[in-house]
């Protein structure tokens, strides 16, 4: 008795992996592909512009993100600042080098009150701390 096998059509043949709930990996076709590119330059695009972007009508493209949803591939919407906007487009790592015996609460208050330190920790070793600072440019 010959066996049939199960030929799938290009459109749905996985082409990717990701990592849905729990790590497990998830296969990918083309059009998942296509409206993941399509979130991920355009988080709010409404379902009838990712179906036109992937050659879907609106309800497909509805079910389709729901079930990346369902399997984990999408976990969520972000609202990101854009530095570039912000003109603070430069992220460093900068260590600070304490002068004496300098106070390092007082440094860590110090740090709080300027506007481009997004973090900052205290650190062992010659450097007393290590800030995360976010500017227009380096100097």
């Amino acid at each position: 008795m010959a066996e049939k096998r199960a030929r799938s059509s290009p459109q749905r043949r996985s082409v990717g992996r990701a990592s849905g709930e729990g790590g497990a990996l998830v296969s990918l076709d083309a059009t998942d592909l296509a409206i993941l590119r399509v979130l991920q330059a355009n988080a709010r695009a409404t379902y009838t512009e990712i179906g036109r972007a992937v050659g879907l009508s609106a309800p497909s493209a509805h079910d389709r993100v729901h079930r990346l949803e369902r399997r984990g591939v999408l976990r969520g919407y972000q609202a990101m600042l854009d530095p570039e906007v912000l003109g603070l487009g430069v992220l460093s790592l900068v260590g600070v080098l304490p002068a004496g015996a300098a106070d390092p609460a007082a440094m860590e208050a110090a740090f709080v009150g300027i506007q481009q330190v997004e973090a900052a920790y205290h650190v062992t070793g010659e450097e007393s701390h290590l800030l995360v600072v976010r500017a227009h440019s380096i100097p």
